[in-house]
């Protein structure tokens, strides 16, 4: 999703004043009893008003509660199924699955995950799981 979304085309990119190669970062790292894994991009970033219009054609939310919504609640919307900004699907996005799936399974795990974004900067999401023995193969990472 950071590639397929965020990353602009070079040509973008450049005239924005970026590097003409976008950049994705992953890390992971022990905090405490949870493990906290980090995904963050120098891309588009996400504009919470085109999550808020896209739910809101898209019949997930009704005009009332789409008014009522802060930043951080706008980004949430990207969870809803079915949701997607794609207008037509590519071999990546725009089926309008995934990021539900995500947080489904993250939550399966007693997890959270968090979005941080700023139009024009950049998303960082940052997931946060327990330690447990039941997670670590999913962590194993070469």
């Amino acid at each position: 999703n950071a590639i397929d979304h965020g990353i602009e085309p070079p040509s973008v990119r450049i005239e924005a004043g970026k590097p003409e190669q976008g950049r994705v970062r992953l890390s992971a790292q022990q905090e405490g009893d949870h493990v906290a894994i980090e995904v963050r991009d120098d891309g588009a970033g996400i504009d919470p008003d085109n999550i808020r219009d896209s739910a809101l054609r898209k019949g997930l939310i009704d005009a009332e509660a789409a008014a009522r919504l802060s930043t951080e609640e706008c980004l949430q919307l990207i969870f809803l199924p079915g949701f997607s900004t794609r207008a037509e699907v590519s071999d990546l996005s725009g089926r309008g699955v995934g990021m539900d799936v995500v947080q489904s399974k993250i939550r399966e795990l007693s997890g959270e995950v968090q979005i941080q974004s700023e139009p024009g900067r950049g998303t960082r999401f940052l997931i946060r799981v327990p330690l447990t023995l039941a997670i670590l193969p999913t962590l194993l990472v070469e």
